[in-house]
Formats: structure tokens, C-alpha cells, sequence
């Protein structure tokens, strides 16, 4: 989700994994809100790691819109 994730999940999973940042780096955590491709891109996602505690506060709607939809 974030640059600080992205690089927690490369470290962790090496050339084993394929780790894209959803977000922008000009754009505060907090404030980003992602596009239609985002959305597409984490559907298809095999893993999602992200911010708790409200921080990416988009995320809890996207994942419960995506589990409504199958």
C-alpha cells in the first residue's frame, strides 16, 4: 500500500515476490484514495499488506466491496 510497506515486503520476500505500491508518493497515507485500476490490481492481488489502525482508512471499504462481489 504504502513505500514503507512495499519495502517491508520486498525485504521479507526477496526475489521470491512481485511487490507493487498502491499509493503515491506525493500524496499523503491518509489521503490517498485509489483509482479503478488500483481496485483491479488489488482484486487480483494474491496478498495485500497495508497500514491498521485507520491510517489507509480506503482500505476496510475496498476489501468489503471486494468480498460482496466474490
Amino acid at each position: 500500500s504504502t513505500y514503507h510497506v512495499e519495502q517491508l515486503a520486498s525485504a521479507v520476500g526477496g526475489d521470491l515476490v512481485n511487490v507493487e505500491m498502491m499509493s503515491t508518493m506525493n500524496v499523503p497515507v491518509h489521503d490517498y484514495e485509489p483509482s479503478a485500476s488500483d481496485l483491479i490490481r488489488l482484486n487480483q492481488a494474491d496478498v495485500f499488506f497495508y497500514h491498521g489502525l485507520g491510517l489507509e482508512p480506503w482500505v476496510e471499504g475496498a476489501l468489503a466491496s471486494m468480498d460482496a462481489d466474490g
